[in-house]
């Protein structure tokens, strides 16, 4: 399957890229996770999931952020990267929590829609106000830049004042009146409004996880990501840079719970193995008739 208008060696044509697809599958915990990370770095998709939507204007660097974010996701959060994958979520939209009230009431909107409904702006793109109208929702299939977007801050701070990134399907999203806007980023707009039963899923960070279950319908699947600004890479605009102190301690992170999860299997094996020989002894007992201890049983 051809997920990509680019072949791997026009995003090699970025030295750093190449140095990024090395960095990744040296941080796979497992032969899977390798599988996975591979065939999204080097093909841009994985199994029936192609990610790119074909929307907003195109070049292969665009390519290299959508793939690296998808890695990124399946590397820290691959619980979240397998959703995606099942549901074939690949439009997303960023933005504050403290949005989540209106939300839930309205679906997303558009800031001319906001305005009608008469409640405040909590998002960032209170910079409307300035620059004139926004008379459509945002969209990208670059995870990154969804997350960036969720990064502008609100006017207040409450318990609700922390990125989130909602998430639809291609079936969904052509359901709506989708419009080309000038942007100098990877977007499409959906007229004014988008409806919430149209919101599949809600990445919002792992500690935050179980406060937006409580709040969003139980239909929303609310998934956990870990947040850009720790990630150790940065790529923008034909620009990539590489923190190796950042991948250092996140290899040395992954390592350590690899090391805690084989510990884990390792105590199960042995208390498995343990009740298996408990059991062959109590039945060889039996077969010679020894008196038994009256706590033993084959439980």
């Amino acid at each position: 399957m051809r997920y990509s208008d680019y072949d791997l060696d026009q995003l090699m044509f970025y030295k750093e890229y190449k140095t990024l697809c090395d960095m990744f599958l040296a941080l796979a915990k497992d032969e899977e996770t390798k599988e996975k990370l591979s065939s999204i770095l080097f093909q841009g998709g994985y199994k029936d999931y192609c990610p790119s939507g074909g929307i907003g204007r195109n070049n292969p660097f665009i390519d290299i952020e959508r793939r690296l974010s998808l890695a990124y996701l399946i590397v820290r959060n691959p619980e979240t990267f397998d959703k995606l994958v099942e549901n074939n979520i690949i439009y997303f939209h960023g933005t504050n929590a403290n949005a989540l009230p209106g939300i839930i009431k309205y679906g997303l909107n558009s800031v001319d829609k906001i305005k009608e409904h008469g409640a405040e702006i909590e998002t960032g793109e209170k910079w409307s106000r300035i620059q004139g109208k926004r008379s459509f929702v945002s969209f990208t299939d670059v995870l990154d830049l969804a997350q960036g977007y969720s990064l502008l801050p609100s006017d207040k701070e409450t318990e609700l004042s922390f990125p989130i990134v909602f998430g639809t399907t291609k079936r969904h999203m052509e359901r709506e009146n989708i419009v080309s806007i000038k942007s100098d980023v990877q977007e499409v707009g959906v007229r004014n409004s988008f409806p919430q039963e149209s919101l599949i899923c809600v990445l919002v960070p792992s500690d935050k996880v179980e406060i937006v279950k409580k709040i969003v319908d139980p239909e929303v699947m609310v998934l956990a990501t870990d947040g850009v600004k720790e990630r150790f890479y940065y790529a923008n605009d034909g620009y990539i840079s590489i923190d190796e102190k950042r991948y250092q301690k996140l290899k040395a992170k992954i390592l350590e719970e690899k090391e805690e999860l084989l510990g884990v299997k390792k105590t199960v094996f042995s208390r498995t193995l343990k009740k298996i020989q408990d059991k062959k002894d109590l039945l060889v007992s039996l077969i010679r008739g020894e008196q038994l201890d009256g706590n033993r049983s084959f439980k």
